[in-house]
């Protein structure tokens, strides 16, 4: 899930696939065109560049061992060929 927010502050969480290089994560979509008509791309695009990423599985569940991180930090619009 990726946290983001307008202009006026209103805020937007959306489920997203990722990509980690080792350094930076890359938010994408298979379609670049439904990805730049999303919420979180406009919000990014129109200055608000703070976000929070949240990622979380279930490492078992028996026993139930839920395990997740939370990222915050700066976004911004870049190109990638990656697998998104």
């Amino acid at each position: 899930m990726i946290a983001t927010a307008t202009r006026q502050g209103k805020p937007d969480v959306s489920p997203v696939a990722f990509e980690f290089d080792g350094t930076h994560f890359f938010i994408g979509s298979h379609s670049q065109d439904i990805f730049h008509s999303t919420k979180k791309y406009k919000n990014v695009r129109d200055g608000n560049k703070e976000v929070a990423l949240v990622i979380d599985d279930l490492e078992s569940v028996q026993p139930w061992k839920p395990r997740g991180m939370k990222i915050n930090g700066t976004a911004e619009i870049v190109e990638h060929n990656g697998l998104l």
